[in-house]
């Protein structure tokens, strides 16, 4: 039997032990999900769920290894209509009990998201937020959703618009009048 319940959400270093795996199965409830919401500036986040193991590396180090799954939605780019996004991603973390950042330490960066420094707890909430933080598309757009083009100006003036801001385009245009003119 495991001393810790499958929800926790922070494991105090001094209370692991090294041969054990310890499963964990987090699915925030209502209310945590519109804070996080609101905190990633979301319309809304559905069935959000983080499950793994934590395990012992050497005798030192921990890893953190698990499944991030969930469907944000957010306003679209273009139209601010709604969209929707599934996430489904492996996250992966190495707590290393003697973390030095340097250049030189190689790693394989395809098998490990993120190396951090162990401290005297492992966070698993914390994991979720950041993970989730970075699998939310930046720039969501509708699909067959048209490219808005919108025009600020002075009253009276001529809108800057995309030719006006190639100079070498320019520079052609008066090349060949010239040519004309000559």
């Amino acid at each position: 039997m495991l001393p810790f319940s499958r929800d926790q959400t922070v494991f105090h270093v001094s209370d692991l032990r090294k041969n054990q795996i310890f499963e964990f199965d987090l699915r925030p409830v209502d209310s945590s999900l519109e804070k996080l919401a609101l905190q990633l500036e979301l319309i809304e986040l559905k069935k959000l769920r983080y499950f793994g193991i934590v395990q012992s590396v050497c005798q030192t180090d921990w890893k953190v290894e698990g499944t991030l799954r969930g469907s944000v939605v957010q306003p679209c780019v273009a139209t601010l209509d709604p969209v929707t996004t599934r996430i489904n991603i492996p996250v992966k973390r190495i707590f290393l009990a003697n973390y030095i950042h340097s250049e030189t330490v190689e790693i394989e960066s395809s098998e490990i998201d993120f190396i951090e420094p162990l401290g005297s707890e492992i966070d698993l909430f914390a994991i979720m937020r950041e993970a989730l933080s970075l699998a939310i598309p930046t720039y969501p757009r509708k699909r067959n959703a048209k490219p808005v083009k919108k025009t600020y100006t002075e009253p009276e003036k001529i809108a800057l618009e995309d030719e006006h801001l190639k100079p070498f385009a320019q520079l052609a245009n008066l090349r060949d009048s010239l040519k004309e003119n000559s």
